[in-house]
């Protein structure tokens, strides 16, 4: 999906309830609603469920925060987005998924250094997140540290080579010259300090000229009590 100009590559996991659960809840109704790009009749939803939400949990309300920012982040309205992410992380600061959203966000806004610090957390706590290590990449390769974003998109190809492949085909890169890319990056085997970037830097494979953001998620779970706190994490 193109928005603004920049790929984006936008799952998440269907609401796995009943059809008779997808009529009687809310949360269902409201993923359908996403689910087939009605951004603007789902937003109201979760609107109702945090207005009427005394009884539910920080998580729940963690949750319903994030689709809300993911609805608002696919209208373009960065600000609204951002917003509803901060909710979601003061009411649940370990949400991962979350944090790898609201650095989509900032990389939008070009705030860069400010994505950085949501990344890097997001990825502590979950290092099988393909989509913080791209966004990383993104990250580093924006604020010119050619060492760092080479270092995190040679993680990216070691995490899921399938997928980072099939990004860098979305930027329109040939197989030729993912064939460099890799065997170029294969000669970085540690992660570098803050000194300055190599002279060669991925611009002259791959002509980078905008951030292949991955993200937002969205977290199509159902009300009903979580069994832990990774309940709503879909699958990267």
């Amino acid at each position: 999906m193109l928005l603004g100009g920049l790929l984006l590559a936008l799952t998440f996991d269907p609401v796995l309830v009943s059809s008779q659960e997808r009529i009687d809840d809310p949360y269902a109704q409201a993923g359908i609603l996403v689910d087939d790009g009605r951004y603007r009749q789902a937003i109201p939803i979760y609107q109702e469920l945090l207005k009427d939400g005394e009884g539910l949990s920080e998580v729940r309300k963690s949750r319903i925060f994030n689709n809300l920012g993911y609805c608002h982040f696919q209208l373009n309205d960065y600000n609204e987005a951002y917003a509803c992410y901060r909710q979601a992380l003061d009411l649940d600061d370990g949400y991962s998924l979350c944090l790898n959203n609201i650095s989509a966000v900032l990389i939008k806004q070009s705030r860069f250094k400010e994505a950085l610090g949501y990344l890097h957390r997001a990825y502590d706590l979950d290092p099988n997140s393909i989509k913080a290590l791209f966004n990383l990449f993104t990250a580093y390769a924006k604020l010119e540290n050619q060492d760092l974003a080479k270092y995190y998109l040679k993680l990216a190809f070691e995490k899921d080579t399938e997928y980072t492949v099939k990004r860098l085909k979305m930027k329109n890169v040939s197989d030729r010259d993912i064939s460099r890319i890799q065997s170029f990056l294969d000669k970085t085997e540690k992660k570098p300090d803050n000194s300055p970037p190599s002279d060669l830097g991925l611009d002259s494979f791959i002509g980078f000229k905008g951030p292949l953001i991955d993200v937002p998620k969205f977290s199509p779970v159902r009300l009903g009590e979580p069994n832990s706190r990774q309940w709503s994490h879909s699958a990267a």
